[in-house]
């Protein structure tokens, strides 16, 4: 093979090589740029979604717990022991 042949290959190559390699340092970098943007938009509108919906279920869990406590002193008032009638010793006991 000629000497100039096996230069100008070699020099093709090494220039395909580098032209290749930036042109794909380039692209990855402009992609990653690209998905970045992309993303940021749902994952903000998804975000506020999120906070929204926690909002609503602690509203939900308060009202649960105001009606829980309601039930309880209900339940416990309808529990407690009737008060004594004064006409009516305590050492009685009716049969049923």
């Amino acid at each position: 093979m000629n000497p100039d042949v096996a230069l100008t290959l070699l020099c093709v190559s090494v220039a395909l090589n580098v032209g290749l390699g930036y042109a794909w340092l380039h692209a990855a970098r402009s992609a990653r740029r690209h998905r970045a943007d992309t993303l940021a938009a749902p994952d903000e509108d998804r975000l506020a979604r999120v906070e929204q919906a926690l909002n609503a279920l602690a509203a939900q869990n308060d009202r649960l717990a105001e009606g829980q406590d309601f039930l309880g002193r209900v339940v416990a008032d309808r529990l407690s022991p009737p008060m004594a009638k004064e006409g009516r010793r305590q050492e009685e006991i009716t049969p049923h």
